[in-house]
């Protein structure tokens, strides 16, 4: 049965597609003829398991359809927020972030993600929001909108983007009464998202601001600290990929601190659980994106099943992976990372055991992959985009071994050097109001 996990993956990824898009007819359509696929494989444990997995994710997917509703009204106009650091943005005298409601004024008690825009006052109130490294809760007044829908066809809808992220209300914040930091304890400096805000703040302490970019972009998946003109460039030229934590860097950490930990002596045995500690940790630095989840679960899987000496196979773990991805959150099924990243790792995955993994010319076997890959990711860069960049195969020949080889150990090596010669406050919390 090894492989044979990729029937019951596909067909629950077409099962979850069927109710997002309200059994849309090309949906049911795939999944009629994946069925009679699946029935010429004549195998009837493998039939019956798929179908299975096909009603738990149509059940799990509906679950999050009903769930994902607003309980809030226009009439609301106060609200206790709570905020991760990771999630402020801003832009000149714009702040902008992603917040989940504590309470409200006018409801009960309710748990609902709101995005936030407010006009800043002043250098003083900028500089407060832009030094925050910790989770922290605000009373804000303002006015809730709904987000528009596109107004001509095939322009971005922000009203589907929203939704999908489960925020079904914009506020229009006009003033916020307070910025409160809990008392600085030891579980609090702990929590995943204020070590990820303070490592980036510490990264941007020390090295200048070219460097800090693209270390926070490349070692903790913080494409936002790259400006629009640098990532625009980045997709024009096929490479932008590049720019997000994916399975090659995963890999080239895994080898890497195996490596280094083998070589200071430390047993297989202790070393197996030292990476399990390790990728989830990582995982939550880089905020669990979706090729950092598809990374980091995949290779946790074949650690475990290495050490344990139990056989099996990459595409079974791939197969594991993207179904856990689908009942966490099926709504990434949109997002077209999560489609570059499945697909074209699934695509690595088959290429692998083909005849391009012996080819006595490593640079046109190179070439061959960049390019069927390119080839694959067409349909996707073409539905989203509207385009895409032949360039593209040229340039992944250039960039992946630069990237991988040369920038990768570098800031690695950076940051640790960092951390060990130059004081550093990673822990420090400084809790304001205003």
């Amino acid at each position: 049965m090894r492989s044979y996990f990729l029937f019951p993956a596909i067909l629950g990824l077409i099962s979850s597609l069927i109710v997002l898009t309200s059994m849309h007819w090309l949906a049911v359509m795939v999944y009629l003829i994946f069925l009679l696929r699946l029935y010429k494989t004549k195998r009837l444990t493998l039939i019956i398991g798929s179908l299975l997995l096909s009603f738990l994710v149509i059940l799990v997917t509906n679950v999050h359809q009903w769930t994902n509703q607003t309980k809030l009204t226009t009439e609301d106009k106060n609200f206790t927020l709570i905020i991760k650091p990771d999630q402020i943005k801003i832009d000149g005298d714009q702040l902008q972030f992603y917040a989940t409601t504590d309470k409200s004024a006018n409801t009960l008690p309710i748990a609902e993600k709101l995005v936030v825009f407010y006009t800043l006052n002043s250098i003083k109130e900028k500089k407060i929001w832009e030094s925050q490294t910790t989770i922290v809760t605000v009373t804000i007044s303002g006015n809730l909108e709904q987000p528009e829908k596109n107004r001509n066809q095939n322009q971005f809808n922000y009203q589907t983007f929203l939704k999908r992220k489960k925020v079904h209300w914009i506020l229009k914040a006009e003033t916020i009464q307070s910025l409160y930091q809990p008392k600085s304890t030891f579980l609090t400096k702990l929590k995943p998202a204020n070590m990820r805000m303070a490592l980036l703040k510490q990264i941007d302490k020390k090295f200048t601001v070219k460097v800090s970019q693209y270390m926070k972009t490349l070692l903790f998946a913080d494409l936002n600290s790259l400006d629009k003109t640098t990532i625009q460039q980045f997709k024009e030229i096929g490479i932008i990929h590049l720019l997000s934590i994916s399975g090659l860097h995963i890999q080239f950490f895994l080898t890497g601190l195996v490596y280094l930990l083998w070589r200071i002596g430390v047993t297989k045995e202790t070393t197996f659980y030292i990476m399990l500690i390790v990728l989830p940790f990582y995982g939550n630095l880089t905020g669990w994106g979706t090729s950092v989840y598809r990374a980091i679960v995949m290779s946790s899987i074949l650690l475990t099943c290495s050490h344990f000496k139990k056989v099996v196979s990459s595409l079974d773990v791939w197969s594991w992976t993207l179904l856990s991805a689908i009942l966490i959150d099926p709504y990434q099924l949109f997002s077209v990372g999560f489609q570059l990243s499945y697909l074209l790792s699934l695509v690595l995955l088959i290429l692998s055991q083909t005849y391009f993994t012996v080819s006595r010319f490593p640079i046109i076997t190179n070439f061959m992959i960049s390019f069927i890959l390119m080839l694959v990711s067409i349909p996707i860069l073409s539905y989203h985009f509207f385009e895409f960049s032949w360039i593209g195969i040229f340039a992944n020949l250039l960039f992946v071994p630069l990237f991988t080889w040369l920038l990768l150990p570098i800031f690695i090596v950076l940051l640790i050097l960092s951390f060990i010669f130059y004081q550093s406050s990673f822990f420090s919390i400084q809790c304001t109001k205003y």
